[in-house]
């Protein structure tokens, strides 16, 4: 049953893909506008459809994509930070300014939050018990709530 899934995934990955190509082409009345809905489909249908496959039928994924005992996704897990990383990197020093920061921040808020949602659920569902999967809830909410607190300050802050 989850093969199916993972197959109706992978064709719902192509098909978004290639329905924000066409939208951007025939919609979008100049290139900032087709960048904008490339931009949507591109990252709802790719990262978000792999990010619910990963989740809810990875082991399946896992096995069709030819990876063993879990390691290709971990792998990919990793290059995804990694990326996030990096796009910072890029966005100082492009000088992208203070919204691709938001932008970026906002991604790795949200990141942590389901992080730590994981590792909760892996200590009370799965018995993994250990001092590092059982402090990971807490340090993260701590440190959500700092970088709340600049970033929610920033926000109000007067561009004066």
């Amino acid at each position: 049953m989850n093969t199916k899934i993972n197959n109706i995934l992978e064709i719902s990955r192509l098909a978004g893909i290639a329905i924000g190509i066409f939208l951007a082409i025939y919609w979008g009345n100049n290139p900032i506008q087709q960048f904008s809905i490339i931009t949507a489909f591109a990252v709802i249908f790719i990262a978000g459809l792999t990010g619910i496959e990963s989740i809810f039928f990875g082991e399946s994924a896992s096995e069709q994509s030819g990876y063993t005992g879990g390691k290709g996704y971990q792998r990919q897990s990793g290059a995804n930070n990694l990326a996030l990383a990096i796009t910072a990197i890029l966005v100082y020093l492009l000088g992208w300014g203070y919204f691709a920061q938001l932008a970026i921040m906002s991604v790795l808020i949200i990141f942590l939050a389901l992080s730590g949602t994981n590792h909760a659920y892996s200590a009370i569902k799965e018995g993994n018990r250990s001092i590092k999967n059982m402090s990971r809830p807490i340090m993260t909410i701590v440190f959500i709530v700092i970088l709340l607190f600049f970033m929610l300050n920033s926000i109000y802050y007067p561009l004066t």
